[in-house]
Formats: C-alpha cells, structure tokens, sequence
C-alpha cells in the first residue's frame, strides 16, 4: 500500500508539471477571451465526472478509510479536501482551456 501511495505521489506530480507546461504555454500564445453563455448543468456534471476519473479521485477513497483507520471524522476531511484540490484543478484546467483555445472548440 505504501509503494500504491508513491507511485500516485509521482503520478499527481506528473500531473500538476503537464498542466503547469499547457499553462505557461497558454499564457505565451495568443489569448482567448472567455466564451460567455450558459450550456446547463449536465455538461458541468460530464465534465466534472470526467476529469475526476482522468485524475484518479475516484479510485482514492478506500485508500483513505484505510489509511485512516475507520476514523469518520478525518476520513470525511480528508475526502472534503480531495474533492475540493479536483475541483480547484478542472477549474483551472478548464479556464486554461479556454484561454488557449476560445471559441473555437468544436460541439464534438
């Protein structure tokens, strides 16, 4: 379990360095100005659905229980501040993304 714990320490590292190099990239190429206009919840709630599974969070709560040995309070913190570290990063990626490409991302 504690080699599983390194090898995610790694890969979310790995992780954070791409999304810093598309950001850096985003803020040297030409900006977009954000897209205005609402398109409902149920695209927040794919994209949302999505970039969780694409960052693992949602493989990491047995691991919490676990680790924390049954311990509700923090395990309820601790999955708390996982949701809101995924939340705080699809918001960045998803303004980068909007930076850099505008708006000219297709329906597809």
């Amino acid at each position: 379990m504690k080699f599983v714990g390194i090898c995610e320490k790694i890969a979310v590292g790995s992780m954070l360095a791409v999304i810093g190099i598309l950001f850096v990239a985003t803020l040297r190429s030409d900006i977009s100005p954000l897209p205005g206009g609402w398109h409902g919840w149920n695209n927040v709630l794919a994209m949302y659905g999505m970039v969780s599974f694409s960052l693992s969070a949602v493989m990491s709560t047995p691991q919490v229980v676990k680790g924390l040995n049954g311990d509700a309070k923090r395990i309820r913190a601790a999955i708390m501040t996982g949701l809101a570290v995924n939340a705080g990063l699809i918001l960045f990626i998803t303004i980068t993304t909007l930076l850099g490409a505008g708006t000219n991302i297709s329906e597809d």
